[in-house]
């Protein structure tokens, strides 16, 4: 699969509440998630504060890693809207995963991720 296949069931149009970047979480209210948060889904373009922009809600999208990431590990949000793995730890059942990686991803790079509603 490549790295930045997308295949939205459901795109969202979205009012950002700051800068935002492309592939980045964001929430309902158009805000960059932050660790372990609900997201909404990622952006599929960049945008400015009080612009619209379509975020992938449903689907396969395409998101940035904060570290690294193997191919099938289930995804939580990290700082500044990325994605992280899930550890151990995580209770199964949080309400906090966003979903699961498609593909493998060095840290700061992107990566397919089939999204899970939250």
């Amino acid at each position: 699969m490549n790295q930045d296949t997308t295949h939205p069931i459901l795109t969202l149009s979205i009012k950002l509440a700051a800068e935002t970047k492309e592939n980045i979480l964001v929430d309902e209210s158009g805000a960059i998630v932050g660790a372990e948060k609900n997201a909404l889904g990622p952006t599929v373009t960049a945008g400015k504060k009080g612009e619209y922009v379509p975020v992938a809600a449903l689907g396969v999208a395409t998101c940035v890693a904060a570290a690294a990431v193997a191919k099938g590990d289930l995804l939580k949000a990290a700082a500044d809207g990325e994605v992280t793995k899930a550890v151990g730890s995580d209770a199964f059942g949080d309400q906090s995963y966003v979903g699961r990686a498609l593909t493998a991803a060095k840290a700061n790079k992107t990566l397919a991720v089939l999204l899970i509603p939250n």
